[in-house]
């Protein structure tokens, strides 16, 4: 099964009880204590919405933002759902999603104890989007190809170039 959305939290209860209610709403999933574990996960079969707490042991040495950033290097047009029960209480859902989303390009913020209606509803939008955006992508390639703008041989040309030069950012990157 492909999964679509990807569970990182580092409560297995949390996990399981997300897991569970997505597939009740035919929404596949798996889910992860492990931020390592959840990354090599990602990078092996990365999916389409990632839920991630805020709040992991120090003994990680990574927060959720930290996850958020690695993985938008993976798969830099998932949508992110960021929970939590430990950012400040005097911020309001609004003030955060709006924050995650111009600072992370995440989607949606939602804090702990998870209203499950509020979760799941979260994550159809997110799918939605991803639906509209791979679309849309189509749409845009079968417009050049029917114009004849484009043809196989240029498309190859325009990969070797496009990998060149992320292979050249790269390790430009490690590097520094």
């Amino acid at each position: 099964m492909n999964e679509q959305v990807l569970v990182i939290d580092d409560e297995q209860d949390a996990v399981d009880s997300i897991v569970e209610g997505l597939a009740l709403q035919g929404i596949s999933s798996r889910g992860d204590t492990s931020p390592q574990t959840a990354i090599e996960s990602f990078q092996a079969s990365p999916t389409d919405v990632v839920i991630v707490d805020y709040v992991f042991p120090a003994s990680t040495g990574v927060t959720g933002v930290d996850i958020i950033a690695q993985l938008k290097a993976i798969k830099p047009f998932t949508k992110f759902i960021l929970i939590s029960a430990w950012i400040d209480k005097d911020l309001d859902e609004n003030t955060l999603t709006d924050e995650l989303r111009n600072k992370l390009q995440g989607h949606r913020y939602l804090p702990k104890p998870i209203d499950i209606d509020k979760l799941i509803a979260s994550v159809k939008e997110a799918l939605e989007m991803t639906q509209t955006e791979s679309s849309d992508w189509k749409s845009i390639a079968q417009q050049y190809v029917n114009q004849g703008a484009v043809n196989a041989e240029e498309v190859r040309q325009l990969n070797e170039k496009i990998k060149e030069h992320l292979i050249k950012a790269i390790d430009t990157k490690a590097e520094e």
